[in-house]
């Protein structure tokens, strides 16, 4: 009986350590698809800065602010910080 311990912890080790890879790898996943959502809003609202409709121009505006405020739903992608800084540079300077 003493003998099987070192083999119990042995698959238990293997067990646990395959349940934490697979969480993991869809942690992972749900990473990459929320950074394509972020990166999905983020062009449509550059999009919008380009329309000929002063409303949505406006509206544009207001919602590239969401990439400078980490508290915010599009925060967590901290990549765009640099670009919506160049964007609103380049609308302020135009």
């Amino acid at each position: 009986m003493i003998t099987d311990y070192p083999k119990m912890l042995t698959e238990f080790g293997a067990v646990v350590a395959g349940i934490l890879g697979i969480l993991k790898y869809f942690h992972y996943r749900s990473r990459q698809d929320e950074l394509r959502l972020v990166a999905s809003d983020f062009h449509a609202v550059v999009a919008s800065l380009r329309s000929d409709a002063l409303i949505e121009r406006m509206a544009g505006a207001i919602l590239l602010r969401r990439f400078y405020d980490m508290k915010a739903e599009s925060g967590k992608a901290t990549p765009y910080l640099k670009e919506a800084l160049d964007v609103t540079t380049a609308i302020l300077w135009g």
